[in-house]
């Protein structure tokens, strides 16, 4: 079971001298699970915002990392859209993407269209 960030407030870089990377601050892609790349940027961004000094480090970390939390949030929207069963639904009864029907075409030939 993997806890996906559903909206902002799951997301929290850290306060004062506590500082948290990837999925410890909630840096989780909500529609995929996938988290190494989002552990791996924040904690270069967080490595960016110690190197000047401690002080001021958790503000610096936050503006670094706010492009980051846009983006789990807009992929929280998305999954909400994509996963929610009334979209669901509605894709399912429209048929996008689906594969088109090719059993008529791995079929093998009839007696008739065989000794034609």
């Amino acid at each position: 079971m993997v806890s996906r960030p559903s909206r902002p407030s799951h997301l929290f870089a850290g306060t004062g001298r506590v500082l948290l990377v990837g999925e410890a601050a909630g840096f989780i892609s909500p529609s995929s699970a996938e988290g190494i790349s989002y552990a791996l940027r924040s904690a270069a961004h967080l490595a960016a915002a110690l190197e000047p000094g401690l002080e001021g480090a958790g503000a610096r970390y936050a503006a670094a990392a706010l492009p980051l939390a846009i983006k789990v949030g807009l992929k929280a929207a998305k999954a909400s859209a994509i996963y929610g069963v009334s979209a669901r639904r509605a894709v399912m009864r429209s048929g996008i993407g689906a594969l088109p029907d090719r059993t008529a075409a791995l079929a093998p030939p009839t007696l008739g269209e065989f000794l034609r």
